[in-house]
């Protein structure tokens, strides 16, 4: 009868959900597609980038009135395009047209075509100041539920004999196979957001067992804008982002990818939360204060988190619960899974402060953690100087000023124990075709940011040292190509990595767009990283050269209602650096259908 309900509320709020425009839909869905094909090796969530893409097609920004902070949250120009952007206005008193957007010295045709949906162009007018009152009563509601379900028997449901799942409980799912995904969000134009996440995964109970109340993760917040002197204000779930992230920094970042400008972290400072981590955001407050030049940051986070627990004999012969990693999945399938949860506290608190001008800030972050346990990993050594104990403290200076064409930026942080993490960049337009980026990071082995997502070629922010020089470069009316290179070392032995070693890693993408309905890219990618291979008449592992090559040519094609989306690739891989190649192709054709009329969409893949 539970699951009766669930399927009735999700009938009933079909017609709500294809009712979407598909206008909307569809521009939003290029802009996504453009940044995840370019970083489809990594884990990230847009979910906020979609959040922010949908309100800004519904509000456009006016150019005239649009903040540097604004700009900078379509994710979509860079600090330098922003600031010439704003400079062009003043000069100008105010843009009177968006034709007027290709003689700003930075903007070409295709930054113009990217932003255009999101941007307006009105007379320029004082900032109205809306009653409080006034934004709980005239914003929007949105509802999103999606209901999903594998066909393919998943593992978790196999028939296994009773004896055998007696000794071993985790390899049945308590829960049905059903997912499914609940969001409620008011908004009041960009000043005011209240909303709540509701999600359960497949294998996870539901209104049942250990789920007695509904869905396995809840998420709600109330986040609020320009309150005169309050800046932001955030209560429940929220994410914090300064500096290059080398301290403080939770929510989406970018790595390496074919869109170079994206590696260089833009901080949104307090932003409310919407997705469905079940980890990595703050549960709490927070707040900023404006002082003329001067903004201040307070925050505080208390909960619960996942975490694999252990028992240890102390010295007084008593039992003592720690834990030995944290537990990032959120699945809650299994009676293991269900003990990792929520299974350990956590505290976080600290201070943002920054100094603004038009041309330049400089910040300076604290931050403290504290945890109800200790930590205490199953030591090896290449992990010997992980984060282990029960609290830490991370202390850093970002800055990002321009100088000229040059956009200068970095940060450089300090953990418990002494280990530093710099990192330094700069971005150049000495020509509005060509755009070059170089950044260094050193990261210290002994570095300890449990809220660090600093670029590299790790996950850590620990214990490498690298350069990246990157470009993009308008060759032709229709081609354009961007690329990068990366060299990077370790300091100290990682996992299946027995040895220093270095790293290089290069790509380089050529794009064709003949018109709005066509693009092509070809991309070259090499890479080479020591890893362990185990030498078989020896029984000893050994750091060896692997390297892959890969080679892609793909095409998206928009007729009418269609789209369709091919893809070549051809992989070579040499796992031990004995020339002893492995070669894997790739070829897949999507055909997706829109019927705009309705907003619905079909999708045929084959591979």
């Amino acid at each position: 009868m539970k699951l009766l309900g669930v399927i009735i509320l999700l009938c009933t709020c079909l017609n709500v959900v294809a009712q979407t425009d598909p206008v909307k839909q569809n521009i939003i869905e290029l802009r996504i597609e453009l940044i995840a094909e370019q970083y489809e090796d990594a884990d990230v969530d847009f979910t906020t980038l979609f959040d922010e893409l949908s309100y800004y097609f519904d509000y456009p920004l006016n150019l005239n009135d649009a903040t540097e902070d604004e700009l900078k949250s379509l994710f979509l120009l860079t600090d330098k395009q922003v600031l010439e952007l704003i400079n062009y206005r003043e000069k100008h008193k105010q843009i009177l047209t968006v034709y007027e957007l290709p003689h700003i010295y930075s903007f070409d045709k295709s930054t113009v075509d990217l932003i255009l949906p999101f941007v307006d162009v009105k007379p320029s007018r004082d900032k109205e100041i809306v009653p409080l009152k006034d934004r709980f009563k005239y914003g929007r509601n949105q509802l999103f539920i999606r209901y999903q379900r594998i066909l393919e028997e998943m593992e978790g449901y196999s028939d296994i004999d009773d004896s055998v799942l007696a000794l071993n409980p985790n390899k049945r799912y308590l829960g049905s196979a059903d997912r499914l995904y609940m969001r409620y969000r008011y908004q009041f134009r960009n000043n005011l957001s209240i909303g709540l996440t509701a999600d359960k995964d497949a294998g996870e109970q539901f209104f049942a067992g250990h789920q007695k109340y509904g869905f396995d993760f809840y998420s709600a917040h109330l986040f609020a804008k320009d309150l005169g002197r309050v800046k932001r204000l955030a209560i429940g779930d929220y994410q914090i982002q300064y500096g290059q992230g080398l301290a403080l920094w939770s929510g989406l970042a970018f790595g390496k990818s074919a869109i170079v400008r994206n590696m260089k972290r833009n901080g949104q400072g307090i932003r409310p939360y919407t997705s469905v981590d079940e980890n990595l955001f703050m549960r709490g407050a927070a707040a900023t204060l404006g002082f003329g030049k001067f903004e201040v940051t307070a925050f505080g986070s208390y909960k619960s988190i996942d975490g694999n627990l252990a028992s240890v004999d102390t010295t007084d012969n008593l039992e003592e619960v720690n834990f030995t990693s944290f537990q990032q999945t959120g699945y809650h399938r299994t009676p293991g899974e269900i003990q990792d949860k929520d299974a350990i506290k956590e505290l976080y608190s600290g201070t943002h402060i920054a100094y603004k001008t038009e041309r330049a800030n400089i910040g300076l972050s604290g931050v403290y953690t504290k945890f109800d346990r200790t930590l205490n990993k199953n030591t090896q050594i290449y992990n010997q100087f992980d984060f282990q104990g029960t609290q830490n403290t991370n202390i850093s200076v970002d800055y990002n000023f321009f100088a000229g064409p040059f956009n200068f930026f970095g940060e450089s942080a300090i953990s418990e124990g002494g280990g530093m993490a710099h990192i330094a960049g700069f971005m150049s337009e000495l020509d509005s075709r060509v755009r070059l980026l170089t950044i260094h990071r050193r990261y210290d082995r002994d570095y300890k940011g449990l809220l660090a997502n600093g670029f590299g070629e790790g996950s850590n922010t620990s214990n490498e040292i690298g350069t990246v020089f990157g470009i993009e470069a308008k060759l032709h009316k229709y081609f354009d190509f961007t690329g990068y290179a990366d060299f990077y070392r370790w300091n100290w032995l990682g996992y299946q990595r027995n040895g220093l070693g270095n790293g290089q890693d290069y790509i380089g993408q050529l794009n064709f767009k003949p018109n709005r309905k066509t693009s092509i890219y070809l991309r070259y990618k090499w890479e080479t990283k020591p890893r362990n291979f185990d030498e078989l008449e020896t029984n000893v592992e050994a750091a060896l050269n692997e390297t892959k090559q890969q080679l892609r040519l793909h095409l998206d094609r928009r007729l009418g209602n269609i789209k369709l989306r091919s893809r070549f690739e051809w992989v070579v891989f040499d796992p031990n650096d004995d020339d002893e190649n492995q070669h894997g192709f790739l070829i897949y054709q999507d055909v997706i259908w829109k019927a705009r009329e309705l907003g619905w969409r079909w999708l045929f893949m084959g591979a």
